[in-house]
């Protein structure tokens, strides 16, 4: 790896914002910097890098992959805004909202009932 870790840090902020706000500024950036080239080999296309950090344009060419085959879909930012941790969605309707249920689902989950207890929307107010 050219760069270190902070080009892939760049990445992994990059795809945060892109998947959090749709922000594809810093995503377009890091491309232009790290081009690929479509190439044939027997019957077979594939993006390689061509240029930059071969290790962050590969990155980006599993980003390509992901959106074409529509794997895309199932990468979401963490719903928690102390985590906010990219992970794939493997369940089986795709409403997956944390990155573990049983760090961070648990905690909103518990954030949540204390606001409605609070606020005195909850059963526990009384």
């Amino acid at each position: 790896m050219a760069g270190g870790p902070a080009p892939l840090l760049a990445v992994r902020d990059a795809l945060r914002a892109y998947l959090l706000d749709g922000d594809s500024s810093s995503l377009r950036r890091i491309a232009a910097a790290n081009p690929l080239v479509l190439m044939f080999d027997d019957g077979i296309s594939r993006l390689e890098p061509a240029g930059g950090d071969a290790t962050v344009a590969a990155l980006l060419a599993d980003v390509h992959r992901a959106q074409a085959s529509g794997e895309w879909a199932r990468l979401k930012a963490c719903a928690n805004p102390d985590c906010q941790w990219v992970y794939y969605d493997s369940s089986r309707n795709r409403s997956g909202r944390w990155c573990s249920m049983n760090e961070c689902g648990e905690v909103m989950k518990a954030r949540a009932y204390r606001e409605r207890a609070r606020t005195g929307r909850g059963p526990s107010a009384s």
